[in-house]
């Protein structure tokens, strides 16, 4: 039972993939804007305009949202 908590778990962000995201964390008093690349089991990577990647931790995440306007010109766009 475990393991399939864990998965639907991980495909709850999968839909984001390749999006340019709003990301609001727990620790943060701002939100993060960037390019979702990656989803493991336990972090988030997102990847900046500037082209730097940002490890973030899924039990922080208090809210993942696809931005209005994709724009081109963050990486891998």
């Amino acid at each position: 039972m475990l393991e399939k908590e864990l998965k639907e778990f991980k495909d709850e962000f999968s839909p984001f993939l390749g999006l340019v995201t709003c990301i609001v964390t727990e620790k943060h008093g701002l939100p993060l804007y960037g390019r979702l690349v990656a989803v493991s089991q336990k972090f988030l990577t997102v990847e900046k305009r500037d082209g730097r990647r940002v490890l973030i931790s899924k039990s922080a995440v208090m809210e993942l949202a696809a931005t209005k306007d994709q724009d081109e010109r963050y990486p891998n766009g």
